[in-house]
C-alpha cells in the first residue's frame, strides 16, 4: 500500500517535530547542567567547605558571574518557550 503526498509530509513533518523537540530537550538538560555547576562553584566560594579555597579571593566576581549566568540562560529558555508557542 502506497501513502499518498499528503500524508507523506504529515509523517515527515511529525519525525521533524520529534526530533525538534529532543534537540530542545537536550538543550534544556544541558541549560540545567550548567546552573548546577554555576551554583555549586557560588556555595564553594561563599563557604568555606574546602580549605585553602582559590575561589574565596574572588566571591565577589563567582557572584555576579552566577547571576550574569542565571539571567543568560533565563533570557535563552524564555526566548525558547515563546518561541514554541
Amino acid at each position: 500500500m502506497r501513502l499518498n503526498s499528503q500524508e507523506g509530509y504529515k509523517n515527515l513533518a511529525s519525525r521533524e517535530q520529534q526530533q525538534l523537540n529532543r534537540m530542545k530537550n537536550t538543550a534544556l538538560i544541558i541549560i540545567v547542567f550548567i546552573w548546577v555547576f554555576s551554583l555549586l562553584l557560588l556555595i564553594i566560594a561563599l563557604t568555606n567547605v574546602i580549605p585553602g579555597n582559590p575561589l574565596q579571593e574572588y566571591k565577589l566576581i563567582v557572584g555576579i558571574g552566577f547571576i550574569l549566568i542565571t539571567s543568560g540562560l533565563k533570557f535563552a529558555y524564555n526566548k525558547a518557550k515563546n518561541k514554541h508557542r
